[in-house]
């Protein structure tokens, strides 16, 4: 068990007691509208925990939250980059660009979820998949035997699992351009 220190750019510092402080912290700096960041941690108690929030109540801002004036500020100072390396305020994410960068991940989750849900689209990843499988083997087997790989047969593998390539005339794609 770990007694931790959180510094939020906001002026406020959050005293607390987890097992792993790290993931604690990203935590609440996650679910802040401020940027936070962890300052200190060390092995301690919740006994520990719970004497520094009595010694320090009078500069209580909420829960496990204290003012960083006085006393407060001074221990801070105190504790400062124990056992952690503190990242500058600089480094770290504004809400609004992690807000942004969840957004997106959740929009490729749909997109993945969408094209998963196409049969024709899952069919043909299910191919591209089985042609890297044979086509690593058909690389393995090539070095085992010391020989050279060729473009024709990579193009020979290609037609094994894909079928002979759809070949086009030139014209009619000019047809479709105009």
């Amino acid at each position: 068990m770990y007694v931790y220190v959180v510094e939020a750019q906001n002026g406020l510092v959050k005293i607390g007691c987890s097992r792993v402080p790290e993931s604690r912290a990203a935590l609440i700096s996650a679910h802040s509208p401020v940027l936070a960041r962890l300052i200190a941690k060390w092995p301690g108690s919740q006994a520990e925990e719970r004497e520094l929030h009595a010694r320090f109540s009078e500069y209580r801002h909420h829960n496990e939250w204290f003012s960083l004036v006085g006393p407060v500020a001074a221990f801070a100072a105190e504790v400062r980059g124990k056992d952690v390396e503190i990242p500058g305020w600089d480094c770290l994410m504004s809400l609004a660009e992690h807000e942004r960068k969840l957004q997106r991940s959740e929009r490729a989750s749909r997109r993945a979820r969408e094209r998963w849900a196409n049969p024709e689209w899952r069919s043909k990843w299910m191919l591209d998949r089985k042609f890297q499988r044979i086509w690593r083997d058909f690389l393995k087997e090539a070095q085992a035997e010391r020989r050279k790989v060729s473009q024709e047969d990579f193009h020979r593998v290609q037609e094994q699992v894909y079928g002979p390539p759809k070949v086009e005339h030139l014209s009619s794609q000019k047809r479709e351009a105009a």
